[in-house]
């Protein structure tokens, strides 16, 4: 099993209450079993042979985010993403994932490529891969990231298939998929001399999950998000946007977690922002819940994930947002989606295409 890897972690998660009001569905529900603690102390047993793998624990596992923010609230730093990932993967080998995962597929859009190129250049030495906004299948987004880059004088080429990066295939446990993919996704861009990613999942994926799938980039060839590459590519300017007085809710991704530099890119980008009141939940970013889109919640159970995303909402609301602000297109297709206008969500280069 590959949850056998992490039974020392499990051992000490299964004690510890320091995360337990912690995690998006744990604050949703209020309940104990959708606690970090509890979810450990169920792997241990299975480890341990006092309890067998059943569709009760399968949903338990799949009826969460990767919980990186409870990681964010541990003392001892545990790996409670890998290990939920493994415990899927798991679940999923032995037949007892819920139907919704068992149901998904993964396949290219090249309509998704089409309606991108007139926005690109058919050669360049850096090429825009809009993985996240293709699981989003929010083409929108990633054509305004093109009039952005386009805007200041940034050429990019596009792969010539979209695949999408198995991020959320990952997620789900669904290794099968994930592995004849990523062949695919990197054999365009392995010609490259940067790979520009449109979101924190697609910069995952990339950097972190595809080398253990044994698929590594040749020397030299480097991986940068959106916002990132805005903060080198005008290191000394000030942006501006239409309205000066808004107040901006900020929502950062699950994915952002999981990397080392985390939202450090996203806050230093919007210092750069005239006119914004930034309103951080409590806490930080970093020890705050995400959308419901955090572990591919919204294609496991969609109707509880549109709860986690309305709990960000509603939060929004109730401290006077003008606007959501996302550091993913993922997270703000989700919440877009289930706000049904009840107010606005943009990530960072909608500020300034202003409809």
């Amino acid at each position: 099993m590959r949850i056998q890897q992490f039974e020392k972690y499990l051992v000490g998660c299964r004690f510890c209450t320091m995360c337990t009001p912690f995690g998006e569905v744990r604050n949703l529900k209020q309940d104990e079993p959708h606690s970090t603690r509890i979810r450990a102390l169920i792997l241990w047993r299975i480890l341990k042979g006092h309890a067998e793998w059943n569709e009760d624990v399968g949903k338990l596992l799949y009826e969460s985010t990767l919980d990186s923010v409870s990681q964010s609230w541990c003392i001892s730093d545990y790996p409670v993403p890998e290990y939920i990932l493994a415990a899927r993967a798991d679940i999923f080998d032995a037949g007892l994932a819920p139907e919704s995962v068992n149901m998904y597929t993964l396949r290219a859009d090249q309509s998704f490529r089409e309606r991108l190129s007139p926005y690109a250049k058919d050669s360049s030495e850096i090429v825009f891969y809009p993985g996240d906004a293709l699981a989003a299948k929010d083409v929108h987004n990633a054509q305004i990231i093109l009039e952005l880059l386009k805007d200041h004088d940034q050429e990019v080429a596009l792969p010539s298939k979209i695949f999408p990066s198995g991020g959320i295939a990952h997620c789900l446990g669904r290794h099968d998929l994930v592995g004849g993919l990523v062949e695919e996704v990197i054999e365009d861009l392995r010609r490259y001399s940067k790979i520009l990613v449109d979101g924190p999942l697609t910069f995952w994926m990339l950097s972190i999950v595809y080398p253990n799938y044994g698929i590594h980039l040749p020397e030299g060839v480097e991986i940068q998000g959106l916002h990132s590459y805005l903060l080198d590519l005008l290191p000394d300017d000030v942006y501006s946007v239409p309205s000066m007085t808004e107040k901006t809710f900020l929502v950062g991704s699950e994915f952002s977690r999981l990397q080392d530099l985390g939202y450090e890119p996203f806050w230093k980008l919007l210092q750069k922002v005239q006119g914004l009141d930034l309103i951080e939940p409590d806490g930080g970013l970093d020890y705050a819940d995400s959308s419901g889109v955090g572990g591919a919640l919204h294609i496991s159970f969609p109707e509880l994930a549109q709860r986690v995303s309305l709990a960000r909402i509603d939060e929004a609301c109730q401290v006077g947002a003008d606007f959501i602000l996302c550091d993913s297109p993922l997270d703000a297709a989700h919440l877009r989606q289930v706000s049904n206008g009840r107010i606005k969500i943009k990530t960072v280069p909608e500020l300034f295409f202003e409809e």
